[in-house]
């Protein structure tokens, strides 16, 4: 057995401008609907002209607090359904046929192209923002905030439809309960923010003030959204089966493999989530680029393999959990001479995950939880002597397990505590 204690501390002092006040919140007002909006881009609905208005954007960036240019201004308007959120953007652009329309994938948005994103925080806490793209091209962008930047793994399940037009261009989005997290106890003002991208003219706009020169982070300088009563959260579950067939066919060998698993995300509650997966097969994820390595530490590779990128963001305090080592290569704590006489036909390059779990998330108090228990299968490799097979133990069944405590205090401090610690088994 090995374990590993880590307790971290961090914190920033903050230099803030002489008057320390909050920043003003501009506040918009959400409105319920029965009849639904259609989603191809274009407000021309009744239904969008009698809510309210978010507008008077301010530039972000080159000159931060600059007024928009009224030919560039901004409008935006947010509706409600007891399943989901509408939002409806108009960008207007006295040139609509120079609107740049980069095509990317998802989560790339940030090309030469414009883009349209809005920030929404139901705890308004100004740490659990869950953050959408739309560019003009169509594409999606969605990530989480965290301590450590923007977690684009997210990945979740919206609608959304543009429209270049005559006036400029304009976005519909369809957003489902599901894309976020909020108690049952609803805060009665949850946060908010969009932001605007004018590509060719390098220029971004936000609809509350963004000041780059305060030393806290922006999200605790979003706006308001008011009237988000009377909503139930849904039941976040999702089920994901599969089933894989393998042939390989190598010098007149031929050998069959044959995989079936599932994965598993449940909502717990309003603030944790449970992420399962039994006998993964990560056939689809990519390589892992080659290099020869001649310094004495270890290598460090990317992580592709989506339950290990999802949600772990508490996992990667202080750097120390590399979750690359969980179905890694054998370790060969025998020491076993694999290649001496080139008597080793067969080798397993990497041990095979069986399951793993994880519960993640934060407590109203701004206490971060995080647990994450793996077991890896026994690796053999198979040694021929004399027509004789031995199979040789280069790795038992393994357990990982690592446990998170994070707790937030004044803003952007922390206080974390964090135990890993790895069970073989036999001697």
């Amino acid at each position: 057995m090995r374990l590993a204690l880590l307790l971290l501390l961090t914190t920033s002092f903050l230099q803030l401008r002489a008057s320390d006040e909050e920043p003003v919140k501009k506040k918009l007002d959400a409105q319920k609907i029965s009849i639904t909006p259609k989603l191809d881009g274009k407000l021309d609905e009744d239904v969008w002209n009698t809510v309210s208005v978010a507008k008077d954007f301010v530039m972000f960036e080159p000159g931060n607090g600059d007024a928009e240019d009224p030919k560039f201004r901004t409008e935006v308007k947010i509706l409600f359904t007891d399943e989901a959120m509408y939002i409806g953007a108009m960008m207007y652009d006295p040139n609509p046929d120079s609107i740049l329309t980069q095509l990317t994938k998802r989560d790339d948005m940030d090309k030469n192209v414009d883009w349209f994103g809005f920030f929404i925080n139901p705890y308004n806490d100004g740490l659990s923002d869950f953050n959408f793209w739309v560019t003009a091209a169509g594409t999606q962008a969605d990530s989480r905030t965290t301590t450590e930047g923007d977690d684009f793994s997210l990945n979740s399940v919206w609608k959304s439809a543009i429209d270049i037009n005559e006036e400029g261009w304009s976005v519909e989005v369809e957003l489902p309960y599901m894309a976020l997290r909020f108690p049952k106890e609803q805060v009665s003002e949850w946060g908010l923010n969009f932001m605007r991208s004018i590509r060719r003219t390098r220029r971004m706009y936000s609809w509350n003030f963004l000041d780059i020169s305060a030393g806290y982070r922006l999200e605790y300088m979003s706006g308001l959204l008011t009237g988000m009563s009377g909503i139930d959260p849904p039941v976040r579950l999702s089920l994901m089966p599969y089933v894989s067939g393998y042939v390989d066919d190598f010098d007149g060998a031929t050998s069959y493999d044959f995989n079936a698993g599932l994965d598993l995300k449940y909502g717990l509650n309003e603030s944790f989530t449970l992420d399962m997966t039994l006998i993964p097969d990560f056939g689809q994820v990519a390589y892992d680029q080659q290099f020869l390595n001649l310094s004495p530490f270890e290598n460090y590779f990317e992580e592709n393999r989506q339950f290990f990128t999802e949600g772990t963001e508490l996992f990667n305090q202080g750097d120390q959990f590399y979750s690359r080592r969980i179905g890694g290569a054998p370790k060969n704590i025998q020491g076993v001479e694999l290649n001496s006489n080139d008597s080793v036909e067969i080798r397993q390059e990497y041990t095979r995950l069986l399951n793993a779990a994880k519960i993640s998330g934060r407590t109203k108090k701004n206490l971060g939880v995080g647990f994450l228990n793996a077991i890896t299968d026994a690796n053999y490799s198979t040694r021929i002597e004399e027509g004789v097979e031995t199979q040789i133990l280069t790795e038992p069944m393994t357990n990982y397990n690592v446990l998170v405590l994070d707790q937030r205090f004044n803003r952007n401090s922390s206080f974390g505590l964090m135990n890993t610690n790895v069970l073989r088994k036999g001697g």
